[in-house]
C-alpha cells in the first residue's frame, strides 16, 4: 500500500523507556513494520452515554455509517491487527453482535464492566496476541496507518501512545485578564 499523507494524527511519540529521550515515528514511515498481524485491538464501546442524554453516540450516523463502525474499520484495515474485540455493556452484547458490519469485520463482541477500566480489563483478558491495542470506539477518525505505527512501536518498546502537537494557543489569565501566552513547545 502507498504511504499515507503526513498528518499530525499519523505521528507517534514515545520515549522508549529512556528518561528525557523522545523519538518521533511517522506512521508507515519507520522501520520494523511487520507484514503479518501480531496485535489484537480492544475497541471499548461500553459507555452509558450519560453526557449525551442517553443517546448512544456510537450508533449515530457519521457519513453513512455508525460512529463505532469507523473505529472498527480502521482496526480491520490495519496490517498489524489480527483480532478485534469490541467491549460493550452486558445488555448490548447480543444486539451489537448481530450488526452485519461487525460480523463482516470479524469482530468479537464481549461484555464489559461497570467502569471503563473494568471494560478495558475484560478486553485485554480476551486478547491473545503479543501486542494489545486499546481504542475508544467514540474516536472514529483514527487511521489504519496510525494503528500500524502504534502497534509497531509498542511491539519494539513495550508500550506506545499517540500524541498530537497542540494547535491552539494557551493564554495565561489573572482574573479575567490575559497576562501572557504559554509556549506550545
Amino acid at each position: 500500500r502507498s504511504p499515507p499523507p503526513d498528518r499530525p494524527a499519523d505521528r507517534l511519540r514515545h520515549d522508549g523507556g529512556r528518561r528525557g529521550s523522545t523519538r518521533l515515528a511517522k506512521a508507515g514511515h519507520h522501520s520494523g513494520m511487520s507484514p503479518s498481524p501480531f496485535a489484537d485491538a480492544v475497541v471499548v464501546a461500553a459507555g452509558s452515554s450519560r453526557r449525551m442524554g442517553g443517546l448512544d453516540k456510537l450508533q449515530l450516523d457519521l457519513a453513512g455509517r455508525p460512529v463505532l463502525a469507523w473505529s472498527v474499520a480502521a482496526m480491520r484495515a490495519s496490517g498489524a491487527v489480527a483480532d478485534i474485540i469490541v467491549v460493550t455493556g452486558p445488555d448490548r452484547v447480543a444486539e451489537l453482535s448481530d450488526q452485519v458490519w461487525l460480523q463482516a469485520a470479524g469482530a468479537r463482541v464481549i461484555a464489559g464492566g461497570d467502569r471503563r477500566q473494568d471494560s478495558v480489563a475484560a478486553g485485554v483478558r480476551a486478547a491473545r496476541a503479543e501486542v494489545v491495542l486499546v481504542h475508544d470506539g467514540a474516536r472514529p477518525l483514527v487511521s489504519p496507518a496510525l494503528v500500524d505505527a502504534i502497534a509497531d512501536v509498542a511491539r519494539q518498546e513495550g508500550a506506545a501512545i499517540p500524541v498530537l502537537a497542540m494547535a491552539d494557543s494557551l493564554k495565561r489569565l489573572e482574573g479575567d485578564r490575559i497576562v501572557g501566552i504559554a509556549s506550545r513547545d
